[in-house]
């Protein structure tokens, strides 16, 4: 991990309420888990994430730590969908997801931030998208409003893969008219149990791509990854938490 990262505040970030990624960085106060990793200690195959450190990660950290913000990807449609419950009629394994938005500094609260979130369904397929065969249909994508405590929340189903990637899942944090873009990845333990859990994973053989694979993980920042923290509730669904800390 570097040890003297850059930081953007929201002052330098592009203004407007728009669709257009940033190079900005983010903190990410981590002890409601947003746990980052860096690859730049060796793994299996060189640089790589191993074992170890994903569990780390995937455990959470209570210091808060310099996360960075990642591409929006091909995929982004701004619909304005807001709404807490994603899922529409995807299968897969319920996710409950909760996303804490602070200073960084400070970890204080920031309420009436704008989250918007959007990722792949079991399929491997994203809504929205002529080039999936999904074009009209706004499934997995949604946005909510953090309440006076910094909070929202969403139920959505565990993200499935598709070739070139691993698994993972997009989110802009819109804040005084400035955006955040990020990606929030999965330890690749977590994900093989899920996977293993539910069939409808696995309609396309195995995945490809695990995280030490993953261009955008390996590009972002030397290595760091934004991890979510997943529970499991031990009925077949998850809850994911994720603290995101804004300059």
């Amino acid at each position: 991990m570097s040890d003297t990262p850059n930081v953007v505040s929201r002052r330098n970030m592009l203004r407007g309420f728009s669709v257009v990624s940033i190079a900005a960085l983010a903190k990410g106060c981590v002890n409601l888990g947003l746990p980052n990793v860096n690859n730049g200690n060796g793994g299996p195959n060189g640089g790589g994430l191993d074992d170890l450190t994903e569990a780390e990660a995937a455990a959470g950290n209570p210091d808060c730590i310099v996360t960075t913000e990642a591409t929006e990807g091909p995929f982004y449609v701004n619909l304005n969908r807001v709404r807490s419950d994603i899922r529409e009629t995807q299968s897969g394994s319920t996710l409950s997801l909760t996303f804490n938005v602070v200073e960084a500094d400070t970890c204080t609260p920031i309420p009436d931030a704008v989250i918007d979130i959007w990722h792949a369904g079991a399929e491997g397929r994203y809504s929205a998208e002529a080039s999936e065969g999904t074009a009209g249909e706004t499934f997995l994508r949604g946005v909510q409003t953090t309440d006076a405590g910094g909070i929202a929340r969403f139920t959505t189903i565990y993200p499935g893969w598709y070739a070139g990637r691993t698994v993972h899942m997009h989110g802009k944090v819109h804040i005084d008219n400035s955006v955040v873009t990020m990606q929030f990845f999965f330890a690749d333990a977590q994900t093989d149990a899920v996977y293993a859990a539910n069939a409808v994973y696995n309609t396309r053989g195995e995945r490809g791509t695990r995280n030490e694979d993953d261009g955008i993980l390996a590009g972002a920042n030397e290595g760091v990854g934004v991890f979510m923290k997943i529970t499991d509730n031990g009925d077949g669904t998850y809850a994911g938490e994720i603290t995101i800390g804004v300059a």
